[in-house]
């Protein structure tokens, strides 16, 4: 009698999670817990042809459906993919999530905006991964985005991109002559590849992340939210400036062009009187590429410009841009290349000055 009701309350229990795995597939619920698999050269990149809802602990932004499509991009989850093989000028955005944009839907991401805006003469791809930094993307350079041809390659930088490169550095696999050749990841544990797998254990560890971060901000005022990241304004130590070079060097070897752009500082967009003296990682970037002839766009002008609108550019509580964030560097983009969105033979040149 009791292993019978021990095998029912077991046969229950797996009937049970069955029917909610197949209901949250039918409705499409699949939180985005683990939205990276581990890779052997790349450290980690995403998963192909997949699909999750994206949410944050606490809740000032998600609910959107966020879509890789078959080479690991973030693309439009609404449309099929489009051959781009005969476009005249194909732009490959790089950086990490802040042009992975998980914050905001598709097309209220900049990327989004710039396939939406662009002539169908022009191929727009985004590469954007979060978490990579220069030595990934000369490694992602070299594996996934070269072999496409790109006429052009738009790189953003953010100022945990030194730290993380050093990190990076410090697994990486080099070869004879010292050139970083591939960075392992380490391979997800079993709670890990059953959250990325289940629609279920996603939605249980949404609850656990929004549980935790409810109860660390339960003194915080809704006036005065807590703000959870602390801006990073690094100079470009050797490690840095010499990968950067090197993905300078690779691309233009090419006949592509690359252009640089930067984060602009939350903390001096929002309170630009205080911050104004305080030398931000914005300054560093632009300096290095005015050094190295490399074409910069300036995002701080607009950005600072815009903050004086109404609709905010940062999120209260996170770090990353709002879809107003992402309109304006859409928008500045557009300005300073029509030529290239608009998909012009002239946009092949690399002599832009």
């Amino acid at each position: 009698m009791w292993l019978a009701s021990a095998t029912m309350v077991v046969v229950g229990l797996l009937v049970a999670v069955v029917t909610v795995e197949v209901s949250l597939r039918i409705l499409g619920v699949g939180y985005g817990g683990v939205h990276m698999a581990t890779s052997n050269v790349l450290h980690h990149e995403h998963p192909r042809d997949y699909r999750f809802v994206s949410y944050h602990r606490s809740r000032e932004y998600g609910g959107h459906t966020v879509f890789y499509d078959e080479a690991g991009r973030r693309a439009d989850p609404a449309r099929p993919a489009v051959d781009h093989t005969d476009s005249e000028v194909s732009v490959a955005v790089m950086g990490d999530s802040f042009v992975e944009a998980l914050q905001v839907a598709h097309a209220e991401s900049f990327v989004g905006r710039l396939q939406d805006a662009a002539s169908p003469n022009a191929a727009v791809e985004n590469y954007g991964t979060s978490s990579y930094c220069p030595a990934l993307y000369l490694l992602q350079w070299r594996t996934k985005i070269r072999d496409r041809e790109p006429t052009h390659v738009f790189l953003m930088l953010f100022g945990n991109d030194i730290r993380d490169d050093e990190e990076m550095t410090a697994i990486a696999e080099v070869d004879t002559s010292g050139d970083i050749v591939a960075v392992s990841g380490a391979e997800p544990g079993l709670f890990d590849r059953v959250a990325r797998m289940t629609y279920l254990g996603r939605l249980v560890r949404k609850v656990q992340l929004q549980l935790e971060w409810m109860w660390a901000h339960r003194h915080e005022t809704r006036n005065e939210p807590a703000y959870e990241f602390v801006e990073e304004d690094p100079e470009i130590n050797d490690l840095t400036d010499k990968y950067l070079r090197q993905l300078v060097r690779e691309v233009t070897d090419t006949g592509a062009q690359l252009v640089l752009m930067a984060v602009p500082s939350r903390e001096r967009t929002l309170r630009p009187t205080g911050a104004a003296s305080r030398r931000v990682f914005h300054d560093v970037v632009r300096d290095w590429a005015e050094r190295q002839a490399v074409p910069f766009v300036d995002l701080t002008t607009p950005f600072t410009a815009a903050a004086e609108e109404a609709e905010p550019l940062f999120f209260a509580r996170d770090i990353h841009f709002t879809a107003h964030g992402h309109r304006v560097v859409a928008d500045t983009l557009l300005a300073a290349y029509p030529e290239v969105f608009g998909g012009t033979l002239d946009a092949k040149r690399t002599d832009r000055p």
